[in-house]
């Protein structure tokens, strides 16, 4: 008869279901010792998220000038409860110790997996592959999206006596048994202003690739340089700039405003606009140096592109920044390469990195969110403000198609049924905010103007109609029958 503390408990469980109890009594001792250290964790957890009165009383000890212990933020659900209880002097990380061990191990896994997926669509190793760097995704992963890139390039960070990273080194190309794959990295403005060490380890690490005495089809990157220099007589420094952002003091594509103020005639514009704001270069000795060549010439190799989503609370539709950023140089690659890429996300928010393409996440935000009754109805309780993210999304599709015409006419067809040819919703939202609902029609307009959404002379009508009443109204303009 088993004697382990589970099991001894059970009489003071009577109230739990038989099977669970018959599980209890059933467990070796190995898998019962992973259940207590999983059990104990979580009343650590419980108890650490119960116990907040520390704020209070470590915002009173600083008003008096008392010292506040430190403490690094963080997720309770990738970093546990190591970043609780609450009230003390946090900060983001270390950034001698970025990419974190587990983000390391995540990312190498999430490199490989972008590479199986490109080989399963294509048959061939991807050449190239543009990683998207945003600053509080890396912060939030502790270096996810850095270890991604390490992962491709063939390369681990390396570490002093004290476990700090002085530096990424490449992987024996023996050991690592494939290609090192080129990586085009676009980041953030703060990403820029705050990784400033790692993008200095990434460009030396490029250099270090791109000098490597390895084969060109097992060093993309070498390939890639070389090609580069002899085609356009450029010194090594200038082909082997791999990290590029907007310049120094500026932030965002502009890409997201063309789209709010639908200051854009040709769909090309987007993509030159993401260029013309991402064309300097980072790392070691370029500090926002302008190249636009060697960008250029890097689109054209692009087989696909991705970007991390680390939040379970946000979506590709969810805000303007995507498309702004992947969506846009999707489009940037295109014209430039004369072939359309796959972009692929990566759902990095729970135990699983999950690898989605585009248009299938499209879609299913589209029947989870925005034409979901339990999203709109959950929303149009807000009033207002939830009237006004309903609008929101209808600017986000029209960004999406305009980037990349990933969204289906279905999306619009059901966008336009539910929300402005329902008249019982459609009264619903004019009442809580009829700025939103003008926008939302203006958006069904514009997204047929531009060609983006095949509608039926019919339905353009009704909403042209809407559209003139709805601006009658807000400008105060009687309308008589």
């Amino acid at each position: 008869m088993k004697s382990n503390h589970i099991n001894r408990n059970l009489d003071s469980h009577n109230h739990l279901p038989e099977d669970l109890q018959s599980f209890l009594k059933n467990l070796s001792p190995e898998d019962e010792a992973k259940l207590l250290k999983i059990v104990n964790a979580g009343k650590d957890l419980l108890g650490k998220l119960q116990t907040n009165e520390n704020e209070i009383h470590s915002l009173l000890n600083a008003l008096e000038g008392g010292y506040t212990l430190p403490q690094f933020g963080g997720d309770v659900i990738r970093d546990g409860s190591a970043v609780l209880p609450t009230g003390r002097n946090i900060h983001a990380m270390d950034p001698w110790r970025i990419p974190s061990d587990l983000a390391m191990k995540r990312g190498a896994h999430i490199a490989e997996k972008l590479i199986e997926a490109h080989q399963e669509e294509n048959g061939i190793y991807p050449e190239t592959i543009a990683q998207v760097l945003w600053g509080m995704d890396t912060i939030k992963t502790k270096g996810e999206p850095v270890a991604i890139i390490l992962g491709l390039f063939g390369a681990e960070p390396i570490k002093d006596g004290q476990g700090k990273i002085s530096s990424y080194g490449l992987i024996p190309i023996e050991k690592l048994g494939r290609p090192r794959i080129d990586v085009l990295m676009t980041a953030s403005g703060i990403f820029r202003d705050t990784f400033g060490m790692q993008m200095d380890f990434l460009d030396r690490l490029v250099q270090l690739a791109a000098s490597a005495d390895e084969p060109h089809e097992m060093n993309f990157i070498r390939k890639h340089v070389d090609e580069i220099m002899a085609e356009k007589r450029i010194t090594f420094e200038q082909a082997t700039a791999r990290i590029f952002t907007q310049r120094e003091g500026d932030y965002g594509t502009y890409v997201d405003d063309q789209i709010e103020s639908s200051s854009w005639q040709e769909e090309n514009e987007l993509g030159d606009m993401f260029i013309k704001r991402n064309s300097y270069s980072y790392g070691g000795k370029r500090s926002g140096t302008e190249n636009t060549l060697v960008l250029e010439l890097m689109m054209k190799k692009v087989d696909r592109i991705s970007q991390e989503i680390d939040s379970v609370e946000y979506g590709l539709t969810d805000h303007q920044h995507y498309f702004a950023q992947s969506g846009a140089m999707s489009q940037a690659v295109e014209k430039r390469s004369g072939k359309k890429v796959s972009v692929s996300y990566i759902e990095s928010y729970t135990s699983e990195t999950n690898i989605q393409n585009l248009d299938s996440m499209i879609r299913m935000e589209a029947r989870t969110k925005i034409l979901n009754p339990k999203w709109y109805d959950t929303m149009l309780k807000n009033g207002r403000s939830g009237a006004a993210e309903i609008s929101s999304r209808f600017t986000y599709l029209l960004g999406w198609s305009a980037t990349t015409k990933s969204v289906d006419k279905w999306v619009f067809d059901e966008s336009a049924k539910t929300f402005l040819f329902d008249e019982e919703m459609r009264n619903k939202l004019e009442k809580l905010n009829p700025e939103a609902l003008k926008n939302m029609t203006g958006r069904m307009l514009e997204a047929a103007g531009r060609g983006l959404w095949n509608a039926s002379e019919d339905d353009l009508e009704k909403l042209r109609e809407l559209y003139a009443d709805l601006e009658d109204k807000l400008e105060g303009i009687k309308v008589t029958s």
